[in-house]
């Protein structure tokens, strides 16, 4: 519950993060107007500089602008007019002062519309579309972005175009619609790679990831961030890292990994200490709170709530202000001190109502209603709760509508209202399930279940407790925190291999500095000994001494034999270090090949324990509580064990092929024991195990294998590898399709053919089927069922050691056909 409650100031705050700037670069501009410019670039520096002030001085924010309206008026300059009003108008969004605000974008129209400036319209509809955002009201930012992305595109601004598609895709990711959301920040990236502006790419990536992390999907959100994050360090930009380092501690958050993510926050903390960035400081304050929120350190947790608060206040910020109330009322709810939680929800509420923030009072009329249900003031729980629901029908904010309908469905739930509680519940679901949002669907689930229960509907009861455990196991995704883990060494490792690279790279040149130092000694040695050379020819004319004179030209000789002989040394020393290091680096890439293998296969058997038993295992558990806790109707029960029979022999499968894997991983493997089996034989034993798995699910069985087949091969194997293909024959074959199987004999080999009339498969995934490290079936062909590829990746590996054949034919939609060919004795 409290996750929630928190969230709805994570975009506002990320937002605000992402484009902070720093006093380094407020000193450069300034420094800039000391040197000689004009009266119109003097304008556009002052702009610039209190666009750098906005998150850290509001109060010189404002002297420079009033500077450059001031210079503009003078000199007549309305574009640079127009420029410092728009600065003004976010400034005052920023504080929450929505009037002024409003007031200064329409002026910038009409002054924009005057001097037939487009660009200043643009950005005044742009402006109109923040504030309508900072307020709630998605329709109208909606319809202001799309004002200004129209004018952008008819003088091709791509810059502002690429602005446009990022804010857009923002509105629709406050308002749930994911895959609109993620359309447009693909269509901002597009652009942006196209001119490669590196900062907007890596404000994409951090968009991107956040959307992934909305949808329960970290991986993907993690891998965006470590793209930005490597942008952001090749840029040397403070800013951006600060924003990646607080994304990447959410993600930790999520995962329960509670220490991972304070080492990110702090790291953000430090940078937004560094260059005096107060709203980011107060944001990384939250999020840290809020860490200590779930360890249940209430204290320490409260404590920096007051201290965001305090910076809020000094900043004027009332946005801030009233979200800050609104985390501290979520502590003392916890701490179950109600009294102080409503106190400072109705703080918080009051302050949203000023601001006209129709998306912040309706959360916090969620919350207030929340407490009157605990206090079982029912009423005034749902006389709030109502209110809320309606405002998110307005805004059309589906994300945070579900939420509100749950909270709803407890109040009906503790009146034992169970039909009023599962129509909310029934609401919610079908919105959590179209915005993917996985922890709301949980929840959902969860509450379903109780009620089903309630109601007597115990087959929808263990339907929903399914699906419940299922979106539980999402969320603790263990194969998923590996990979996460696995993101993380790998860019750690970039990082570590940068830096040796870096000092080979250094190592290297210093060698080349050596040899080229060798080089000049040796040139000079030359140099000298040719002066020597001549010294000696003068000297022979002067004392005309043939023997001295070939005396010193043996001796230079010699010298120059030394010198050559060093330098071969230093020539071969170089060669030798050069062949050390290309040594080193095949190590380390061996290594890594080495390390990705062992991660596979260890990844591989926690995704099967993880999901392929786990779940079987528990729906078992969750229907055999039901049935203890209360007398089920006979004919319910009857339904429920058929299903549970089901499972039961698809667990046992899969125990089989996990058994036979893990001797396979070992490092002898597994060896064929090859004799002469009756193939016939083994085909009806493996028909007879299924058979009543088939009649339950109205698919006929048409065996017309006859006669003796036989065949030299092992018979554990063999029967594996037959179980496996019935088995997926059987699981991804619809009511009323029929199974096939037959033989024929050529040569010294008998083929078993396995035809079924269900999904079929694509040819793409038919390509890759047999691989030996396939780990995971394509979509296409596991969407009615669950598969981890390990029985077709066993038949295969037992199928070569009997030397034999396996091969597959299929059209989706049309089925599928297996030949199995084995040889005679």
């Amino acid at each position: 519950m409290s996750k929630i409650i928190f969230s709805f100031l994570l975009l506002l705050l990320a937002s605000k993060i992402l484009f902070a700037q720093n006093q380094s670069k407020i000193d450069s501009l300034k420094q800039i107007l000391e040197s000689s410019l004009s009266d119109k670039e003097r304008v556009d520096i002052y702009v610039m500089i209190a666009g750098e002030y906005k998150n850290i001085d509001s109060l010189n924010t404002f002297q420079y602008i009033d500077k450059a309206i001031g210079l503009a008026d003078e000199i007549n300059y309305p574009e640079g007019k127009i420029d410092a009003l728009r600065k003004l108008g976010m400034q005052h969004v920023l504080l929450g002062n929505y009037a002024k605000a409003e007031a200064i974008f329409h002026e910038i129209i009409r002054g924009s519309r005057e001097i037939k400036y487009k660009k200043g319209k643009a950005l005044g509809y742009e402006g109109l579309g923040v504030l309508f955002m900072s307020q709630g009201d998605y329709e109208k930012a909606l319809d202001y972005y799309f004002k200004s992305l129209k004018i952008n595109e008819e003088f091709n601004n791509k810059r502002l175009i690429a602005s446009n598609y990022n804010y857009i895709g923002l509105i629709y990711n406050k308002q749930g619609d994911y895959e609109k959301a993620l359309d447009y920040y693909f269509k901002s990236l597009k652009i942006n790679e196209k001119n490669d502006d590196k900062k907007g790419i890596a404000i994409n990536y951090n968009n991107l990831g956040l959307i992934y992390y909305y949808q329960g999907d970290y991986e993907k959100a993690l891998d965006y961030y470590f793209k930005s994050l490597k942008i952001f360090e090749e840029l040397k930009n403070k800013e951006g890292l600060s924003s990646n380092y607080q994304r990447t501690g959410y993600i930790y958050e999520e995962e329960g990994n509670y220490r991972k993510a304070l080492d990110y926050y702090f790291k953000s903390l430090k940078i937004f200490e560094e260059i005096g960035e107060k709203e980011g400081i107060a944001g990384t304050y939250i999020s840290v709170a809020t860490i200590y929120f779930f360890q249940e350190n209430y204290e320490k947790s409260l404590n920096y709530f007051f201290k965001s608060l305090k910076i809020f206040e000094t900043l004027d910020d009332k946005e801030g202000i009233a979200s800050a109330y609104n985390n501290i009322g979520v502590v003392y709810q916890e701490q179950r001190d109600y009294e102080k939680s409503l106190n400072y929800y109705l703080k918080s509420s009051k302050l949203q109502e000023e601001l006209s923030n129709k998306l912040g009072i309706a959360v916090t009329y969620t919350n207030i209603g929340s407490i009157y249900g605990r206090q079982e003031n029912y009423k005034e729980a749902l006389k709030y709760l109502s209110r809320s629901l309606e405002m998110h029908k307005t805004l059309n904010a589906k994300v945070d509508k579900s939420f509100c309908l749950i909270q709803i469905s407890m109040v009906y739930r503790k009146q034992k209202k169970w039909n009023s509680a599962k129509n909310y519940l029934n609401e919610a679901l079908e919105l959590a399930q179209e915005t993917g949002v996985i922890r709301h669907i949980r929840d959902a689930t969860e509450q379903l279940a109780l009620v089903e229960k309630e109601l007597g509907n115990y087959h929808a009861a263990y339907e929903y407790q399914v699906l419940f455990k299922q979106m539980a196991d999402s969320l603790q995704n263990e194969e998923q925190t590996k990979n996460i883990t696995r993101l993380e060494m790998n860019y750690e490792f970039e990082q570590e291999k940068d830096s040796i690279q870096f000092a080979n790279e250094a190592e290297q040149l210093v060698l080349e500095k050596d040899i080229e130092n060798r080089k000049i000694i040796q040139r000079s040695t030359f140099i000298g000994l040719a002066l020597l050379a001549v010294l000696a020819v003068v000297l022979f004319i002067f004392f005309q001494s043939k023997r001295r004179s070939n005396r010193l030209l043996t001796e230079k000789t010699e010298q120059l034999e030394v010198a050559n002989e060093e330098i071969k040394t230093i020539n071969e020393e170089v060669t030798i270090t050069n062949e050390e290091l290309k040594t080193a680096n095949e190590s380390i890439n061996r290594q890594n090949v080495e390390l990705k293998e062992l991660n596979d296969v260890k990844n591989k058997l926690f995704s099967i324990i993880s999901h392929d038993l786990r779940g079987p295992l528990g729906n078992i558990l969750s229907v055999l509580e039901l049935m203890v806790e209360r007398k089920v109707p006979e004919e319910e029960a009857k339904n429920i064990l058929e299903h549970l029979k089901t499972e039961t022999g698809e667990v046992s499968t899969l125990f089989d092929n996990l058994l036979y894997w893990a001797k396979s991983q070992m490092e002898k493997g597994i060896e064929a024991n090859p004799r002469e089996i009756d193939l016939s034989k083994l085909v009806n034993d493996n028909v007879n195990l299924i058979h009543n798995r088939a009649q339950n699910k109205g698919i006929q069985i048409i065996n017309q294998v006859e006669g003796e087949n036989k065949v030299y091969a092992d018979k554990d194997m063999i029967k594996l590898i037959i179980r496996n293909i019935l088995h997926n024959a059987l699981k991804f074959s619809s009511e009323g399709k029929n199974i096939y199987l037959s033989t024929a004999e050529k040569e010294d080999f008998v083929t078993l053919k396995i035809q079924d009339e269900g999904m079929g498969m694509s040819p793409e995934t038919v390509e890759i089927l047999f691989q030996p490290k396939t780990t995971q079936l394509s979509p296409e062909h596991t969407q009615s069922g669950k598969g981890t590829g390990l029985g077709l990746m066993l038949s295969q590996e037992f199928i070569e050691k009997n030397k034999g054949e396996i091969t597959v034919e299929s059209k989706m939609g049309e089925g599928s056909t297996f030949y199995i060919k084995l040889p005679k004795l």
